[in-house]
């Protein structure tokens, strides 16, 4: 019996129903209305986006030039991709798009530097992911591929937003590459003349060294042909036993050479002017007749060799020539990607669907109006029966 005057009968509701089906109606025109109202105002939401390869291989071969030097084998497919990618994640050409298509209007905000806040925060809308997988990129690792993508209300803006950047950080990574071969030239050439100039103070202090040795020889030789001709030695006396024995002053001899003792050359510790000064003379005139002492010295000869082998090395101006034959200028393209290619996919919520569910939502809130005003006058006849 409890269970029974608990329940509420289908006619109970229906009647209800129909005594305010004018005021059910006025609601669900109200409602649709106000609802109508935010549908038309409310923006769609645009999402571009475009796949970017690798460098083709017809437009990699115009630089292949390069990267087959030792020096530029890094210049690679996966690098000047990895590059493009590094460029596009620094954001500052986002920034840069999103003021030069007006995504924002400076006056509506309170300072500059809220403003500046907006534009740092809109620009990581821009995302970069993998080619079919929902992983955002972050770091640089080896890519075959990559999607770049943005949102935006404006479709227009959007397309041109993404073709800026991808536009834009091209010519800097272009700038950047030209910059890059440039600068391995300028490092190259510093340490090539580094390394000639060593070469050149190592080659001159040899011969530096020989021309002192040269002229303390040339002085020794003068006195030791001076003394053999004192003592009229013009022949080689080497082999004599006991030469000193033939010479009466012997002391004063001796006394004579004191000073050039330690320039002697001697065969069994015997003064050099033994050798008589026909020899010794022929051994000046000999030296005297040495112009260039790299044609008679092995380690001057090498260091000579050294020397031109470096300053004839022509692999700088080769390299030279192949960076300024390449093809590199604006309208190359560092990436593969055409900005024409640019998808726009409407990720709003269809208006007619907003509208049949806010159509749905008006005569639901409307039932649910009059199931509550029914139970609430059951309760009330409840409540009265239990008084009386």
């Amino acid at each position: 019996m409890v269970k029974k005057e608990n329940e509420i009968s289908l006619k109970d509701f229906f009647l209800e129903l129909f005594k305010v089906r004018y005021y059910i109606l006025f609601f669900i025109i109200i409602f649709l209305a106000l609802s109508s109202f935010f549908i038309i105002n409310n923006k769609n939401t645009y999402e571009g986006s475009i796949t970017i390869n690798p460098i083709s291989n017809k437009l990699y071969n115009e630089i292949s030039s390069v990267s087959q030097f030792s020096e530029f084998r890094f210049l690679t497919r996966e690098f000047l991709l990895d590059t493009f990618i590094e460029e596009i994640l620094d954001r500052s050409e986002v920034v840069d798009a999103l003021i030069k298509f007006n995504f924002y209007d400076a006056n509506q905000f309170a300072s500059n530097n809220d403003y500046t806040n907006a534009l740092l925060a809109r620009s990581f809308g821009l995302k970069i992911f993998m080619p079919d997988e929902n992983e955002r990129i972050f770091n640089l690792e080896k890519k075959d591929a990559i999607v770049l993508n943005f949102s935006g209300e404006d479709s227009y803006k959007v397309k041109n937003l993404i073709s800026y950047i991808l536009l834009e950080n091209n010519k800097k990574v272009i700038t950047y590459i030209k910059n890059l071969l440039n600068n391995k030239i300028s490092q190259m050439e510093i340490k090539k003349n580094s390394q000639i100039n060593q070469s050149k103070y190592k080659l001159d202090r040899m011969i530096e060294v020989y021309e002192r040795e040269n002229q303390q020889r040339l002085e020794f030789l003068k006195e030791q042909s001076k003394i053999a001709k004192a003592l009229s030695i013009d022949q080689n006396m080497m082999s004599i036993s006991n030469s000193f024995a033939f010479f009466g002053n012997q002391q004063n001899i001796e006394s004579s050479s004191e000073l050039t003792s330690e320039k002697q050359l001697s065969i069994n510790e015997q003064p050099y002017y033994f050798r008589g000064y026909i020899a010794i003379d022929a051994e000046i005139e000999n030296l005297l007749n040495r112009d260039l002492p790299q044609l008679y010295i092995p380690e001057i000869i090498n260091a000579e060799l050294d020397y031109l082998k470096l300053k004839e090395d022509d692999r700088i101006q080769t390299l030279e020539s192949a960076i300024q034959e390449l093809n590199i200028n604006d309208n190359f393209s560092v990436a593969n990607f055409n900005v024409a290619n640019i998808k726009l996919t409407n990720i709003s919520i269809s208006k007619i669907n907003l509208f049949l569910l806010s159509f749905m939502v008006a005569i639901l809130l409307s039932l649910l109006g009059v199931l509550s005003k029914i139970i609430s006058k059951n309760i009330y006849f409840k409540n009265d029966d239990s008084l009386n």
